[in-house]
């Protein structure tokens, strides 16, 4: 625990959060798989690393980014996002909208992500499958087997110390408190995340800087981790 420049009091996720430099490097790990793996394990490769950009990039909940369909990315204009429809989130009471031009990497791997699947099958087909078999097109990842993936990858990436601390859903703990660290005000990170109020997001309030352009949330060039 610790007190912000507000006065308000915050709490502190070391090992709940991913540090920018864990980060990168799973990342890499995970495109070093998707772009040189075997056919039939680089795409099993694509989808574990579209898990992590939703998750950590994106700030998606499991059950959000398990549900998402492709015509939930709107992907057009300079301000592309991806919808969270209400119906994805039980006491959800309207439709969200995730902001892709925060991160320009994340844009552009989710924007080539979304156009690969678009190619060949229908709009409302859904984003993260649960096979390779078209015929599973309208068939949700088991959260599960999402699960499995994802402990599998990190543990990979990270090492198992890691894997056991950083669940799927600290993936949203990293992307809120670096968005923060990066500049986005409370109000952007609440909107973006779906919180019912801004004391939740303040539990991710590491650094805030206003008053100058922000930079992407997840630089390819190495800056200061939280």
């Amino acid at each position: 625990m610790r007190t912000s420049d507000s006065g308000m009091v915050v709490r502190d996720l070391p090992t709940k959060v991913f540090q920018l430099n864990e980060v990168r490097k799973t990342l890499d790990y995970l495109s070093t798989r998707k772009n040189h793996c075997r056919r039939a394990w680089a795409k099993n490769a694509r989808l574990n690393y579209m898990i992590f950009r939703l998750s950590t990039c994106c700030g998606l909940r499991g059950c959000e980014l398990r549900r998402l369909r492709l015509n939930d990315f709107v992907l057009g204009g300079p301000r592309p996002i991806i919808r969270v429809r209400k119906e994805i989130v039980k006491g959800q009471t309207r439709m969200r909208a995730v902001p892709l031009w925060w991160d320009a990497g994340t844009r552009d791997d989710i924007a080539e992500f979304i156009e690969w699947r678009r190619s060949y099958l229908p709009a409302n087909a859904v984003a993260v499958y649960p096979e390779w078999d078209k015929r599973n097109a309208h068939e949700y990842i088991h959260r599960d087997r999402c699960m499995e993936r994802w402990r599998r990858f990190i543990g990979y990436a990270l090492g198992n110390d890691r894997s056991s601390q950083l669940g799927v859903h600290a993936g949203r703990h990293s992307f809120c408190s670096h968005a923060i660290n990066t500049g986005r005000s409370i109000v952007e990170v609440r909107d973006a995340a779906g919180h019912g109020s801004v004391g939740i997001t303040n539990i991710y309030l590491h650094a805030i800087e206003t008053g100058r352009e922000l930079p992407d949330v997840f630089p390819d060039e190495d800056e200061d981790s939280l």
